[in-house]
C-alpha cells in the first residue's frame, strides 16, 4: 500500500483541529499516547507529529507528502510548497509591537526580539530600516519588560497578550491561518486527501434544509430556497403537498427558517451535512 505521509503539529493551537479535520475528512486515528508518528486504522496513511515551523521543511524534502501548519510558518522556513486550501483555523496575524509611545521610525538602529527572524529581517529590509534581531523561542511580550528589546514580533490574535504586558500594535505585517500543504512531487499523492478536506470545509458553512408544503404556497416558498442549484421538488401521496430540499447557507438560517414559516412552510427539519463535494 502506498502510504500517505501527513505531518500535523505536535502540540499548540493547531493540533486538535487539524486531528479533528482529518477524522472528519474520514482518516480514523488514534490517540498518539505520546507517540511521534501513528497510523489510520485502514493503513493508508502515518500521520507524523512535528514542530509547526519544521513542517514546512518535512514536506518540502519528502519526508512527508502533505502537511498542516501555519502560513507564517511557511514563510519563515522560505519552503517550496504548495499552499492547497486553507483551513480556516489557526488564524492570528503577525505584528510589530513595543512599548506605548514608540513609533516604526524611533526604532531605527534598536533590538527586535522574534521567534520569526526570517520574517522579521524581510519586513524591516522592506522598510529600508537597520536593527538587531534578537531571536528567541518563546514569550517574546516578556523581552522589553526585561530590557533586552526594544520590540517585539509576534503571532497576535485578539491583542490582548500585548495589552497585558504594556505592549501595543504598531503594524501589521501579514496575516496567518492553518493551510494544507504538499510539495510538486507529492501533488497528485494528495489530492485525494485534499478533496475530502475541501469538502468538509464546505459543508461546515451549510445545511440540508427538508421541508413540506402546499402548492398554493408552492412558489413562495421555493424562492426563498436557493440550493446549490435549486432546491429539489417532489410531490407528496397526499394531493396538492410538495416536499422541498434544498441545501442552505448556516448563516442566516434562523431567519430563513423564520420566513419559510411565513411563506407556508411546514414540517422543516434541518440535517448536518458531513461533505460536500462539487
Amino acid at each position: 500500500m502506498n502510504t500517505l505521509k501527513i505531518a500535523i503539529p505536535n502540540k499548540g493551537r493547531l493540533r486538535e483541529p487539524s486531528l479533528a479535520l482529518l477524522r472528519a475528512a474520514g482518516i480514523e486515528i488514534e490517540e498518539s499516547n505520546g507517540s511521534l508518528f501513528v497510523k489510520s486504522a485502514d493503513g493508508s496513511c502515518t500521520i507524523l507529529f512535528a514542530r509547526a515551523d519544521d513542517v514546512p521543511k518535512y514536506v518540502e524534502s519528502g519526508a512527508a507528502d502533505c502537511g498542516i501548519t501555519g502560513s507564517d510558518m511557511i514563510a519563515e522556513a522560505g519552503a517550496k510548497v504548495q499552499q492547497l486550501c486553507p483551513l480556516g483555523f489557526g488564524k492570528c496575524r503577525i505584528s510589530l509591537a513595543s512599548k506605548k509611545g514608540a513609533t516604526l521610525q524611533s526604532l531605527g538602529g534598536k533590538t527586535i526580539a522574534t521567534r520569526l527572524p526570517k520574517i522579521a529581517s524581510s519586513f524591516f529590509a522592506s522598510k529600508r530600516m537597520s536593527v538587531k534581531i534578537l531571536k528567541v523561542a518563546g514569550a517574546t511580550e516578556l523581552t522589553p519588560y526585561l530590557g533586552i528589546a526594544d520590540a517585539i514580533i509576534d503571532q497576535v490574535s485578539t491583542g490582548s497578550t500585548l495589552a497585558l504586558n504594556n505592549l501595543c500594535e504598531l503594524e501589521k505585517i501579514m496575516d496567518s491561518q492553518a493551510v494544507l500543504i504538499c510539495s510538486d512531487a507529492s501533488r497528485q499523492k494528495t489530492e485525494e486527501l485534499a478533496l475530502s478536506i475541501k469538502g468538509v470545509l464546505l459543508a461546515e458553512e451549510k445545511a440540508y434544509l427538508m421541508l413540506n408544503v402546499q402548492e398554493k404556497n408552492l412558489e413562495a416558498v421555493a424562492n426563498l430556497l436557493g440550493g446549490m442549484k435549486s432546491p429539489t421538488m417532489m410531490p407528496l401521496a397526499a394531493k396538492g403537498m410538495f416536499a422541498l430540499h434544498s441545501v442552505v447557507q448556516r448563516r442566516g438560517i434562523n431567519s430563513l427558517i423564520y420566513n419559510l414559516k411565513q411563506a407556508g412552510a411546514s414540517d422543516i427539519l434541518l440535517l448536518d451535512i458531513e461533505r460536500i463535494v462539487k
